[in-house]
């Protein structure tokens, strides 16, 4: 495709990559520029010398145009600069500033500048001031952003200038590309798209946190101080956000975001790094192999179909899914709401594996599913993480698709034999951090106690107990990571205060006893298959809820190091010993021994304590209030903190959790 983009730069297609700090390296850009984009360099904030080692490095790696990000605030911007003009680099975008002061250098050097701009009084200064094209970004894009959207600062761009324009924020594949034209640029620059590349450097933890990205999971920090920035939701996020809501001073936020982004991106820290991504995350996703076993799988499946068999083949899928599961009553109301939400229960997180067995291990190889008549023996599903899957689904799978449920837990074993750990949730076989809390052998006891056992149950009982007992270099995304001092004091110790993964043990209440019930889980399979010692041993820390209750109080209470309980204690207080909820929600946590803790409360006072959740409750409509935070919980009665039924947020994502086999390549 031709444009006076393409003629300009002497590219084959009108694609730029954007110069995202820390990730557009030399590795990112040779590759892009090979292709036939146009690769750059991101300088950001780093030294001069930094920069030339990148253009000389990807000088030897293509004989292509590629270009540098010069971000006009690096302190040593007049150097990198320079370097440019004397390494004759055939672009140079730039952003932060005006750079009216190097322009005659660079076109001396014959060097191609393109600055970013967000608005159109900017763009026409920089056309005054010799640019040759400009990059309208809209705010939809990753990293330092405007006040404009793509769609209506694109065409108002184009229609005040004469020099091509380039269309950048929210475009991630050929719907925004071809809208992009559609508004009058003439190239696309896409940052986002290329950071799960194979070729981009950056932490693999950052890519699985783009690629697991759903519409609604970026948002803006940093808006009272001038420098919005557009990041993915995380620990750090909120936290940041809160101050800001709470006027928080802007050194004290700065100091919170110092060396953010290289935390996420060399580090692999999702939870208090900047993860800079756009909006269009969500459109981000990968062949899991590779492009052939993505071709295969379609040929396979659909090479032959026309769209009349397909939506035919479907509806009999689903009809023969769907009517697994009876329901019968004259209000056909009931029926739709049922159906519905079992249809949303099955969409599931979609194959990873491909036709002939192939799927993506923990370390980013290829593996493969052993086959039998040329198929694989199950499936490998990209699952979400534990704590989703149970909220009834599993009990749902053990009634009416054991298939699946066999399937999932193959699945999880596949990345135990590769890893070394039961995942507290995986996305393309690699750990993803959910609460943090790993329920999964919970889910594996449970379907070996219904009779669901068509899986490696030797391999499934080892990864269970090596669940519950070992916290050994055990790594973030395998949850649990406050195992050693559950199995050494019995409960988990809480603190107040803490850094990174320290921050668990201010849910040392609710980690104790959901730890405490999966102990249990497990001990039940030990006994089943004649394991006295393990039983024993689990047994025991099934207890853990009993050390923590309090009979001053009747409540569970959190527990220091010394043995004594924390002071001041509130039991509706979010947050402090228990994740997502309170006492008076989590004291009923004890499913496996009921009867133990309706002794200790006391059965009077544990049957209006019940009542009273739901008497007084209904009287706020199950709500604290009018404004509810995602994951905030409720200082109330009733607290059940992130339940889609309490905030529209996650209300809009029922039944976008579909993912089908077919890549996008297709």
């Amino acid at each position: 495709m031709e444009t006076r983009i393409t003629k300009l730069l002497g590219i084959k297609y009108p694609v730029i990559q954007g110069g995202m700090a820390w990730v557009a390296t030399h590795e990112l850009a040779s590759a892009v520029s090979n292709a036939g984009g146009l690769g750059i360099i991101g300088a950001g904030g780093a030294p001069a010398s930094w920069v030339k080692e990148q253009i000389v490095a990807a000088k030897k790696e293509t004989d292509k145009p590629f270009g540098v990000n010069l971000m006009l605030m690096n302190p040593e911007a007049d150097e990198i600069a320079k370097i440019i003009a004397e390494e004759k680099v055939k672009v140079v975008t730039t952003g932060a500033g005006n750079p009216a002061k190097y322009m005659d250098m660079w076109k001396e050097a014959g060097v191609i500048v393109i600055p970013v701009v967000a608005s159109v009084a900017l763009a026409k200064l920089m056309e005054r001031g010799g640019a040759s094209a400009v990059i309208a970004e809209g705010m939809e894009s990753g990293g330092h952003i405007g006040a404009q959207t793509t769609m209506t600062l694109v065409p108002q761009v184009v229609d005040a200038v004469s020099i091509p324009v380039i269309a950048a924020g929210g475009i991630a594949d050929n719907r925004g590309f071809n809208a992009a034209f559609a508004l009058g640029a003439e190239a696309v620059q896409m940052g986002t798209r290329f950071v799960t590349a194979k070729e981009s450097i950056v932490h693999e933890n950052y890519k699985q946190k783009v690629i697991k990205a759903k519409d609604i999971d970026s948002e803006v920090t940093g808006m009272s101080t001038g420098h919005p920035i557009r990041v993915l939701r995380n620990k750090m996020t909120r936290q940041y956000l809160k101050l800001e809501k709470e006027g928080a001073p802007f050194e004290e936020l700065e100091k919170m975001t110092l060396g953010a982004l290289r935390k996420a991106v060399v580090d692999g820290d999702t939870v208090y790094g900047s993860v800079m991504a756009g909006q269009s995350a969500g459109l981000v996703k990968k062949a899991y192999t590779s492009v052939e076993n993505a071709r295969l799988n379609r040929e396979t499946e659909a090479a032959t179909l026309t769209f009349d068999e397909a939506r035919e083949i479907s509806r009999q899928t689903w009809e023969e899914y769907l009517g697994r599961i009876r329901v019968e009553t004259p209000a056909r109301e009931d029926k739709v709401k049922f159906y519905t939400g079992l249809y949303h229960a099955l969409l599931g997180r979609g194959l990873a594996s491909d036709v002939n067995g192939a799927y993506p291990r923990n370390d980013g190889s290829v593996g493969q599913i052993p086959l039998k008549d040329g198929k694989p023996v199950h499936n490998l599903y990209n699952t979400d993480a534990a704590w989703g899957a149970q909220w009834n689904l599993t009990q749902v799978w053990a009634l009416a698709y054991p298939e699946y449920y066999s399937d999932y837990i193959s699945s999880h074993l596949l990345v135990y034999k590769d890893a070394g750990w039961l995942a507290d949730g995986i996305a393309n076989s690699r750990y993803v951090s959910g609460v943090g809390t790993n329920l999964l052998s919970t889910i594996i006891a449970g379907a070996y106690q219904c009779g669901i056992r068509d899986f490696d149950v030797n391999t499934a009982y080892e990864a269970c107990l090596k669940n519950e007992l070992d916290g050994e270099n055990r790594p973030l995304g395998a949850g649990k990571i406050d195992t050693r001092y559950f199995v050494e004091y019995g409960y988990v110790p809480h603190l107040d205060k803490g850094d990174g993964p320290d921050e668990a043990f201010m849910f040392s209440a609710s980690h104790t006893l959901e730890y405490a019930y999966s102990a249990w889980a497990v001990a039940q399979w030990a006994k089943q298959l004649g394991k006295t010692d393990d039983y024993n041993r689990l047994m025991d820390l099934s207890k853990g809820w009993e050390r923590i209750y309090d009979p001053s109080c009747n409540f569970v209470r959190p527990k220091k190091k010394d043995g004594t309980f924390i002071e001041d204690f509130n039991p509706m207080q979010v947050w402090r010993g228990f994740q997502e909820g309170n006492a008076w929600q989590y004291t009923f946590y004890v499913p496996h021994d009921a009867k133990g803790l309706v002794a200790k409360v006391g059965a009077d006072v544990f049957n209006h304590r019940l009542d009273s959740i739901f008497t007084v409750s209904r009287k706020l409509i199950f709500s604290g209030g009018t404004e509810v935070g995602a994951f905030a919980g409720l200082q109330t009665l009733y607290n059940q903190g992130n339940q889609p039924c309490l905030h529209r947020s996650e209300e809009r994502r029922v039944g976008k959790e579909c993912r089908s086999r077919w890549s996008p390549y297709h």
